[in-house]
């Protein structure tokens, strides 16, 4: 594949720079040359040859379908430790985010059937022993599920937890129970009825510092990309924001499945435990990652500056945007 000759930081292209040897090796070219554009130090060498820079657990960097798949968990379990990710990565590396959209596809997407299948297995279970154990005391038994309930629990399997598995028992009179007569609250189910489980859209069941992430995310997004100020300091390509912003939205989103495993409360209960911890944990993770990305990945100029400056603004939106979503969320922090 042929290279592109252009900086690795903002892009410029060096063909020009390039044609003025003439098609010789000019007796004054160095090795290293520097971006008249964004002032970055590079190697000709790397402009020539940017394969040199792969990196051997990098998808982007994958030569065959085969290791792009062994690749993926390797990206991200670097990608868990932002330091090691950007300390390793040179700006003048290829940059393909569209594989790095890929490769979070192919990681998030079995993790979020799995997650959101658990979650619809337990919140069946839970409902149907609660009920199997107030019909027991009045008299009924519980119909078992059928074929019908498929497509509900194949859609909450999916897209949980937005629609999640909504249990309707059938109750069937128990003529050899020794409890009371059956309750006539409970009408019109026959011996042979089925229970069945339908799809629930469940409005704002997303907790709010999922929300708060997504939104600090898009910020930095903005704040780097669009604002004219920011742009100029920094000089990047879209591309390199752009990955940023994948792996970034990658890791919110598996650390949100992780934490609605592990912190998930019956449905009845509403939410989900510790909000404010993961807060800080999702936060605390997603501004690491653009702290590595300005000082170890695209060592912007002024770049504490500009990461401080920006940070403030991101957790402001973000914040804001979780009080918005969730108007309560003060309310459990005292």
């Amino acid at each position: 594949m042929e290279t592109p000759l252009i900086c690795g930081r903002c892009g410029y292209d060096l063909t020009g720079v390039i044609a003025s040897w003439d098609g010789r090796e000019h007796p004054s070219c160095d090795r290293r040359g520097t971006c008249s554009e964004c002032g970055h130090l590079f190697s000709w060498t790397d402009i020539f040859n940017a394969w040199r820079l792969d990196k051997p657990w990098l998808v982007e960097h994958a030569p065959t379908r085969r290791a792009f798949l062994a690749r993926v968990p390797k990206t991200a379990l670097r990608a868990a430790l932002p330091w090691r990710f950007w300390a390793g990565l040179s700006m003048q590396a290829r940059v393909r985010p569209w594989l790095a959209l890929l490769g979070a596809v192919v990681l998030l997407l079995p993790v979020q059937v799995a997650v959101s299948s658990h979650e619809t297995y337990r919140v069946v279970r839970e409902n149907f022993t609660w009920t199997q154990s107030w019909a027991g005391s009045n008299g009924y038994t519980i119909g078992a599920l059928d074929e019908s309930s498929l497509p509900g629990l194949i859609a909450s399997g999916l897209a949980g937890p937005i629609v999640r598995p909504q249990f309707t028992p059938a109750y069937i009179p128990n003529p050899q129970s020794n409890a009371r007569s059956p309750s006539r609250l409970v009408t019109g189910s026959q011996p042979g009825s089925a229970s069945h489980v339908s799809p629930m859209f469940v409005p704002q069941v997303l907790p709010w510092w999922f929300v708060a992430g997504a939104i600090s995310i898009l910020a930095w997004v903005v704040l780097l990309a669009l604002l004219p100020t920011t742009r100029a300091v920094g000089k990047l390509r879209w591309a390199h924001v752009a990955r940023s912003a994948i792996y970034s939205g990658a890791g919110v989103l598996l650390l949100s499945e992780v934490l609605r495993l592990v912190l998930y409360r019956p449905l009845w209960r509403g939410g989900y435990d510790l909000e404010w911890p993961s807060a800080v944990l999702v936060l605390g993770w997603t501004t690491s990652w653009w702290w590595c990305a300005i000082l170890h990945g695209w060592r912007l100029e002024r770049g504490p500056l500009v990461a401080l400056l920006l940070t403030v603004a991101t957790l402001l939106a973000g914040f804001t945007a979780g009080l918005l979503y969730d108007p309560f969320i003060l309310t459990d922090l005292f």
